[in-house]
């Protein structure tokens, strides 16, 4: 499911699309176990010539510098898929006891972010930190989160590996098996294990 939700964001971003409204209430399980994301009623075109500023979105899921009112661009999503990986992790609503203004005051004020667990690896731990940075230009892109995933690296507690891996490999596009083999083939030239012949043709 965080995979899915991930690669559901990768696409709305490539396609200069941010949701504004990423969380947990708006993700959909199908009949095939797999995660879909709804509600795009919030959902921008960023490369509008005015920028994002609306104060919209749910407080628990939202960016501090939507909460100031300022302006903000489409890391915001990057956020919110933080709060949903805790979330999934945790099985808990993020800031269950608090109302929505004291959670907005603590978030801007003392850069309180949900408690995080102590039964994840360190790897998720830190992606989801990465994730809810209060600085927008220190969160990761989607691209880079789908990278991280497939170092294998990032799994949730009684994970199936192989299952999960299987599923990255189908899931993939044409142009992500591409550029796994484009990248596989650099480090081989690199490691000298390969030629600059090998990589031009695949180029």
């Amino acid at each position: 499911a965080a995979y899915d939700i991930a690669r559901g964001m990768q696409y709305l971003h490539s396609r200069q699309i941010a949701h504004r409204d990423l969380k947990s209430l708006n993700v959909l399980i199908d009949k095939d176990n797999h995660a879909r994301l709804c509600d795009f009623g919030f959902s921008r075109h960023w490369s509008d010539t005015s920028p994002m500023n609306s104060s919209i979105g749910t407080p628990h899921w939202m960016a501090p510098e939507i909460l100031m009112k300022g302006s903000y661009t489409n890391k915001v999503d990057v956020y919110a898929y933080g709060v949903v990986l805790w979330e999934i992790a945790t099985g808990k609503l993020p800031y269950n006891n608090l109302e929505p203004k004291k959670i907005i005051e603590l978030v801007i004020s003392k850069n309180i972010r949900p408690e995080m667990p102590t039964n994840i690896s360190p790897e998720l731990a830190e992606l989801i930190r990465n994730c809810w940075d209060r600085k927008p230009e220190n969160r990761p892109s989607f691209d880079t989160i789908i990278k991280t995933f497939k170092t294998k690296k990032i799994f949730f507690p009684n994970t199936h590996i192989d299952q999960f891996v299987k599923y990255m490999n189908e899931s993939a596009t044409s142009t992500e098996v591409l550029d796994d083999e484009i990248e596989k083939k650099i480090q081989e030239l690199k490691d000298g294990n390969s030629s600059i012949e090998t990589l031009i043709k695949i180029l």
